[in-house]
């Protein structure tokens, strides 16, 4: 990573109710393709390019607070447990603490 990917958008998740409807509503609309991950209930969107993100089953600790079926932005970061303590620092939450994200040696 350079300090130039900083900030970038990098990965694109869509948490919803119903992942099966979600695939096929993007695949007719933007004709995104799919992968599923080789491990749990997580799907991939595909371009030409490869992976660009996913989507998954709204999780049932997001739904006891509330949380409606939605997308979310990844934006790359240079360490992001400082990150994580900067936005505590500045009086923002946390919901989710940083976490490793598992990588796949699959291709598109």
């Amino acid at each position: 990573m350079s300090d130039n990917d900083t900030g970038r958008f990098v990965w694109y998740e869509l948490l919803t109710t119903d992942p099966k409807a979600a695939v096929a509503f993007y695949g007719e609309v933007i004709g995104w393709k799919t992968q599923a991950w080789e491990e749990g209930n997580y799907t991939m969107w595909v371009s030409a390019q490869g992976p660009l993100g996913g989507t998954a089953p709204l999780p049932a600790e997001a739904k006891k607070m509330g949380a409606p079926p939605h997308w979310m932005a990844h934006v790359e970061v240079a360490d992001v447990d400082k990150s994580a303590a900067r936005v505590r620092e500045l009086g923002g939450n946390v919901y989710v603490e940083p976490q490793d994200i598992p990588t796949s040696d699959a291709s598109p």
